[in-house]
C-alpha cells in the first residue's frame, strides 16, 4: 500500500501522454472521479482497487474505446453500471466487487462478449440477471452476489455465485 490520499492529482491527466495503462491500487484516494479521466483515451488497463472513492462509476466508457481491464473493486462507487459499458468491445476484466453499486445490471455488459473474467459481489444489486449474460460464454471467472435471481446457465470453469439462486 502507497497510502497517497485526497484526490488524484490533476496534473497526472496533464503530464502523462497517452498511458495505455494506469494502476493507482492500494491508496487512500477518495471523493469523485475527476472529469480529466476523459483525455486519457487510448487506456487499455485501468485500475483503481482498494481506495475510497466513492462517485458514480463513468457515464462515458465509450470515450475509453480501447479498455480491456477494468478493475474497481473495494471503493465506494454508487450508482449504477453505465449502459454504454456495451460500447466496450474489447472488455475481458471487469471487477467491481465490494461497492455500493445498487441498480440493476444493464442488458448492455452482455454485449461485451470477450470479459472472461467478471465480479460484482459485494454490491446491491437489484432485479434478475440480464438474460443478455448469457452471451459471456468465454467467461471462466465470475463472482455474483446480492439478492437477484441467477437465470443463465454458464459454462465456467470456476463459479461463485451467492444469494438467492
Amino acid at each position: 500500500m502507497n497510502k497517497l490520499n485526497g484526490s488524484i492529482p490533476e496534473s497526472l491527466f496533464t503530464n502523462l501522454l497517452n498511458p495505455e495503462h494506469l494502476n493507482l491500487t492500494q491508496n487512500l484516494f477518495q471523493g469523485e472521479l475527476s472529469p480529466n479521466f476523459y483525455s486519457l483515451r487510448k487506456l487499455k488497463e485501468l485500475r483503481l482497487e482498494t481506495n475510497k472513492f466513492s462517485s458514480p462509476i463513468f457515464n462515458d466508457f465509450d470515450l475509453f474505446p480501447n479498455l480491456e481491464v477494468i478493475g474497481f473493486f473495494e471503493n465506494s462507487f454508487e450508482g449504477t453500471i453505465p449502459s454504454s459499458i456495451g460500447q466496450l468491445q474489447n472488455l475481458r476484466y471487469l471487477d467491481l466487487h465490494s461497492n455500493q453499486l445498487n441498480s440493476s445490471i444493464p442488458y448492455e455488459l452482455g454485449v461485451c462478449s470477450d470479459i472472461t473474467f467478471l465480479a460484482l459481489a459485494g454490491n446491491s444489486f437489484t432485479d434478475e440477471l440480464p438474460k443478455s449474460l448469457s452471451n459471456l460464454t468465454l467467461i471462466t471467472n465470475l463472482g455474483i452476489s446480492s439478492k437477484i435471481t441467477f437465470l443463465v446457465n454458464y459454462q465456467s470453469s470456476y463459479l461463485t455465485v451467492t444469494g438467492t439462486v
